[in-house]
Parts: structure tokens; C-alpha cells; sequence
């Protein structure tokens, strides 16, 4: 059973390279680099991230379809939510998700109460 939501199509962002990963003043900001655009994630509440290259990833990939266009992606359950409740004693409850991100290199799972917001930067 695939717990995974394709977003993707929601933001007019796409598919393309992570350039870079910032956190200033407990904001998360995430640069996107493709070949027709550049796009900043901001993540205003977030409560944790994970980074790993795609490319030790293998199970965490066979959790989705992928074709070239999604990358981004929503769910509710995980064992990533399954720790981060078990080390806040769960006093977040159901009001988490965890938001996926893949790129050709990297994938960054973040834990957010709200949807992240995404801008587009002139090239």
C-alpha cells in the first residue's frame, strides 16, 4: 500500500536539481535548479529534516512512481513521523506530515504542520 500523495502537480516547479538546503532563523529554504527555472520550498514551520543522496535510497525510491515530472510528495505515516512522535512524546499528534522531496541527486524528507510555500526566481 503506497501511503505517498504526488503534490507535485500543485506548484508550478519542476522536476530538476537540489542546489541548496539552508536553515535561517527556523526557516527551512530549499533552492530548486532546473532547466527552464529556479524555485525556492520555503518551509515556515517545520520541525525536522532528513537529507540523503538518492542514490543509497533505494528503498525509500521504490515507495513511488516516478516519472521524470513528480518529486514532490505528502503522507501521514512513516517510520520518519513514527520517530519524530516517539521523541516529542507525540504532542503532535495527527497534525503532521511528512513532505518528501526528490531531486536527481538527493532526497530531503521534512516534517511540517503546514504545506510549504514555493516562489520562482527569475534565471
Amino acid at each position: 500500500m503506497n501511503l505517498w500523495q504526488d503534490i507535485s502537480s500543485l506548484f508550478d516547479v519542476e522536476f530538476g536539481i537540489l542546489e541548496s538546503l539552508e536553515v535561517r532563523d527556523d526557516v527551512l529554504y530549499i533552492k530548486i535548479n532546473s532547466d527552464s527555472q529556479i524555485a525556492v520550498v520555503i518551509f515556515w514551520e517545520f520541525l525536522s529534516h532528513r537529507f540523503i543522496i538518492e542514490s543509497y535510497a533505494l528503498s525509500i525510491l521504490d515507495e513511488h512512481d516516478l516519472n521524470g515530472k513528480s518529486w514532490i510528495f505528502k503522507s501521514n505515516k512513516g517510520e520518519f513521523y513514527d520517530w519524530f512522535n516517539k521523541q516529542s512524546y507525540g504532542i503532535y499528534g495527527d497534525n503532521l506530515h511528512i513532505y518528501r522531496l526528490i531531486f536527481l541527486h538527493h532526497i530531503i524528507d521534512v516534517l511540517s504542520p503546514t504545506q510549504p510555500e514555493f516562489y520562482n526566481l527569475a534565471l
